[in-house]
């Protein structure tokens, strides 16, 4: 038999796993449309902050090159 604990613990990780996958789902088009802009590569853009804490609504400026080295959750506004 699982805790309630383990259940409220295992609940939240599945939300913060699925935050970090919809936030990388997001700044994956903020990329795409950014490709669109004739802004250079050395223009900022405000990403999502990808840390899976269900509350953060922190932004990461990155140009569109710094993006495209980035793996999904580590774009992260804080530590």
């Amino acid at each position: 038999m699982v805790s309630t604990e383990s259940s409220i613990q295992a609940t939240h990780g599945a939300a913060a796993g699925s935050a970090v996958s919809v936030r990388r789902y997001v700044n994956d088009e903020i990329a795409r449309i950014g490709t669109r802009f004739d802004a250079g590569e050395t223009a900022a853009f405000e990403f999502l902050c990808e840390c899976g804490r269900l509350g953060c609504g922190k932004f990461v400026a990155l140009t569109l090159p710094e993006y495209r080295g980035t793996t999904p959750g580590s774009v992260v506004a804080h530590p």
